[in-house]
């Protein structure tokens, strides 16, 4: 029986390995499809570049701070880190067409 099925929590060691290699795998994936269809990345970076604000339920969104702001936050820097090598892979394959 795993942790995850037997209900155990995960260190914090484990938990960051767990994302480092998810990380891992999501970057190759998306440098793989980078290289095969140019036009599911060019759709999937600007999805992915929007805004999204977190829901915090205000009518003036981020007048109340709550911990969806650093949510987002969190998020976003992931993002950011999951993005670069797929857009550094087309900088560089437009660099390559020039």
């Amino acid at each position: 029986m795993t942790k995850e099925n037997s209900g155990m929590e995960l260190s914090s060691a484990e938990l960051e390995g767990r994302l480092t290699a998810q990380r891992h795998v999501l970057q190759w994936l998306l440098t793989y499809v980078a290289d095969k269809d140019k036009a599911a990345v060019d759709g999937l970076l600007t999805n992915l570049n929007e805004t999204w604000p977190p829901q915090d339920h205000q009518e003036d969104p981020g007048a109340v701070p709550t911990s969806s702001f650093a949510i987002f936050a969190a998020a976003t820097a992931e993002m950011r880190q999951l993005l670069e090598p797929v857009k550094e892979t087309q900088r560089r394959d437009a660099d390559e067409d020039e």
